[in-house]
This record gives C-alpha cells, sequence and structure tokens, in this order.
C-alpha cells in the first residue's frame, strides 16, 4: 500500500455523495472511485485528487494533490512547468500495468501500481 494515500476525515468523507460516482477499479490492494461533479469540486478544494481508493482493510484513503506534485518529473510537451498537473481527473484506467489518469486540462499522468507513485505525465492537447 502506498504512503502516499492518507486517511479520509470524517468531514471529506461527507462530502462524498455516491450520485457524482463515476468509475470504479479494482487493484491489487483495494477499489478506486472515480468522482465527478460536486464530489470531484469538494475533493479538490480540501486538496485531494478526485478520487478515492478503499483498502482491502476496508480503510477510505484519499490523495493529496501536494503528494501527487511531490514527484519530480519532466511533463512532456510542457516542459517549463514546475510541478505537474493536478486538475479535475476525468477518467481512470489500466494500461502496461500501470493507472492512468486523464485530467480536465488535457494531461495524462501515469502511476505506478502498487505505489501510486506519479511516474510520468504529458500534455495531450
Amino acid at each position: 500500500m502506498s504512503d502516499l494515500l492518507i486517511p479520509a476525515t470524517e468531514a471529506v468523507v461527507e462530502g462524498i455523495s455516491g450520485s457524482d460516482l463515476r468509475e470504479v477499479m479494482n487493484i491489487e490492494f483495494g477499489t478506486l472511485s472515480l468522482y465527478l461533479d460536486d464530489t470531484a469540486t469538494k475533493l479538490l478544494k480540501k486538496g485531494f485528487l478526485n478520487f478515492t481508493l478503499k483498502s482491502c482493510e476496508g480503510d477510505l484513503l484519499l490523495y493529496p494533490i501536494h503528494n501527487f506534485q511531490q514527484n519530480a518529473i519532466l511533463v512532456r510537451f510542457q516542459e517549463s512547468l514546475n510541478e505537474p498537473n493536478a486538475s479535475c481527473v476525468m477518467n481512470v484506467y489500466e494500461k502496461d500495468g500501470h493507472i492512468v489518469l486523464y485530467h480536465w486540462e488535457g494531461f495524462l499522468s501515469v502511476l505506478e501500481r502498487q505505489t501510486m507513485k506519479l511516474v510520468s505525465q504529458s500534455f495531450t492537447k
């Protein structure tokens, strides 16, 4: 399990609406759930990416944006960026053993499956 994700607080959990759930992906150590609409806005404003991970042990985990952006990577086709883009995630899927996030602002992020660490990001628009 990744140390980049943290347990959700009760205040954050109360803001998550099942009606905003868009995608669910089962991975080795839990279930990743992508939220859009009001839930996405609330999570992003509180400093989290707009998905949750429910661990096999039943813990609800969130990915703080500052943890996501701490990975020193070069963003392909936007090399002048000082940090990775963490805009709203619109789609999530698996590819070549990685978790891929497609962001609202046209960025594609690739996460290492076991650690959830950002390993690459590129601008696609």
